[in-house]
């Protein structure tokens, strides 16, 4: 910790001499004494002053340090909490589910995958998949045939009969 050069100026008309220093750019402390007898100890507390300036900046220095710091921890537990739901995602069920009736896969426009509602399509009920491995991992289904109709092409997905639930 560097404090800053105090200065002490000329004597004013009663003999007392203020003293001051730059605190930081475009700031300035002025400490003036009430009487000539009283320099030395505005000098001490300018110099106190001066003392107090320069660890009030290496603190917020220091604060701003772990403020990034924290800030990077921040995102890196955040990253880090959605690669475990991710991983957990993909750790299979104890039993798969099974469908209440036959269902169809299909993709939408952005390229993934949906398990839907025959009957209804785009406009009942469905499931967003990560994947076929993510529709096999989760599911008790397997595809019965391949079809297209007026929304796209699709897969049609039934229970597969040798998945026997307890």
């Amino acid at each position: 910790m560097t404090a800053p050069d105090v200065t002490q100026y000329g004597a004013g008309t009663n003999g007392e001499r203020s003293c001051g220093f730059s605190a930081s750019p475009g700031i300035a402390v002025l400490v003036k004494p009430m009487t000539k007898h009283d320099n030395a100890e505005a000098m001490r507390t300018a110099r106190r002053l001066a003392g107090q300036a320069a660890q009030a900046d290496e603190d917020a220095a220091r604060l701003r340090k772990v403020e990034t710091e924290a800030n990077v921890m921040a995102a890196t537990i955040a990253r880090l909490e959605r690669e475990l739901i991710a991983v957990r995602a993909k750790i299979p069920p104890k039993q798969p589910a099974r469908l209440l009736g036959p269902a169809r896969a299909r993709f939408d426009e952005r390229g993934r995958l949906w398990l839907l509602d025959p009957a209804k399509g785009w406009a009942g009920m469905g499931f967003m998949l990560d994947g076929w491995d993510d529709l096999f991992r989760n599911y008790a289904v397997r595809i019965t045939h391949h079809g297209a109709d007026a929304e796209g092409p699709f897969w049609a997905v039934e229970n597969n009969p040798t998945e026997r639930t307890p």
